[in-house]
């Protein structure tokens, strides 16, 4: 029996969908292996292929790039004509319409690069502008763009554009920003919400904190890279050392538990400090600082806000655990704890200067 090498031409590249692929000949014609359920095998028809690649339809001249995501395909010709094909809910294609496509139809001229995703699509222009298909609010990047617009100019340049998913990606003299849904963290902003949002990819977010050097919980994005046990230590406006936020043992510990605030990182040679403030049984619900297991600070009782620290660091990767511990019984005061101005000597971007004397220390 034929193997699938005996379907295939010698090819120069790939590109896959979600159940689907594209490979480019060394000759500039387009070949497709997969589901076509919504005629992303471009052959004119939506008949499955998984063991013959089939040759893709009506792209009258040579292919440069082929590019694949979710169930649609584009191929970019010698000449910068775009060609698209495939799934079009949405208008995801930018042929202007949302009927499916199982050939080719002609997207645009002048493209230089393509960047499909699920509901929409970015592509750059050869000048270097940006669009973006598709009537879905991700991958628009704060642009309001008209019903039905095949492309949308995204008014702005970019010299590198990505998409996954719901999420796209565009770089540009403002940085790396991204647009669209931020499942599983996939933005790259510290957060983890599907809420539609546009805004700057932050580069070294293991160590970013609301300020450089120090996390006042004063920014929304904090705790993300924190190790929050059950999620019992949460952000509150009810008491503050300074600003009008600080983190505060929000979910009770049971007799005989605990529960760990966790910070990991690289960390240039320094010191460490933090604000504090009690209200717990004295002498029995403890709160103990460590770092590296090793105990620096142990409190209990009532104490109003308090300086802990300075704890000297060197250079290195440390844990810096807030570890709450309950004995069984009686419970004191509001048996809580409250953190704020959290102070490590963090280098984000790994150029050797803190980030709290960086003058930019997240730069890539």
């Amino acid at each position: 029996a034929p193997s699938l090498e005996d379907s295939l031409p010698e090819i120069s590249m790939l590109a896959s969908g979600y159940y689907h692929t594209l490979a480019l000949t060394v000759n500039g014609t387009v070949m497709a292996l997969g589901n076509n359920s919504y005629g992303s095998l471009g052959n004119g028809t939506t008949n499955s292929s998984y063991s013959e690649w089939v040759s893709v339809l009506k792209l009258s001249e040579p292919v440069e790039n082929v590019f694949a995501d979710s169930y649609k395909s584009y191929a970019l010709t010698e000449t910068g004509a775009l060609y698209g094909w495939g799934r079009n809910n949405y208008q995801t294609l930018g042929d202007g319409t949302s009927v499916d496509r199982n050939v080719p139809v002609w997207i645009a001229d002048g493209i230089s690069d393509v960047a499909p995703g699920y509901y929409n699509s970015l592509m750059l222009n050869d000048v270097g502008q940006a669009f973006v298909t598709g009537t879905r609010s991700s991958g628009r990047f704060g642009v309001s763009c008209p019903s039905g617009e095949a492309l949308c100019d995204l008014g702005m340049s970019a010299t590198l554009i990505a998409m996954y998913n719901e999420v796209a990606f565009l770089n540009n003299d403002d940085g790396l920003i991204f647009s669209g849904e931020s499942n599983y963290g996939v933005a790259g902003n510290g957060t983890v919400t599907s809420a539609f949002a546009t805004g700057n990819v932050l580069f070294g977010l293991e160590s970013y904190f609301s300020e450089p050097g120090l996390e006042t919980f004063e920014n929304s994005v904090s705790l993300v890279n924190w190790s929050n046990a059950g999620n019992r230590w949460l952000v509150t406006d009810t008491e503050a050392a300074m600003g009008s936020h600080s983190l505060m043992l929000r979910k009770k510990v049971a007799d005989y538990g605990s529960t760990s605030l966790i910070f990991e990182s690289e960390t240039l040679a320094g010191n460490v400090s933090f604000m504090v403030k009690t209200s717990t049984e004295a002498n029995y619900d403890e709160l103990t600082f460590l770092i590296d297991g090793e105990e620096k600070l142990r409190l209990s009782g009532e104490n109003d806000w308090m300086t802990a620290g300075p704890y000297a660091v060197d250079e290195g990767r440390h844990t810096f655990e807030w570890r709450y511990a309950k004995d069984g019984g009686t419970a004191g005061g509001e048996d809580t704890i409250w953190l704020d101005n959290i102070a490590i000597p963090l280098d984000t971007d790994g150029d050797g200067l803190m980030d709290s004397v960086d003058p930019d220390p997240n730069r890539l």
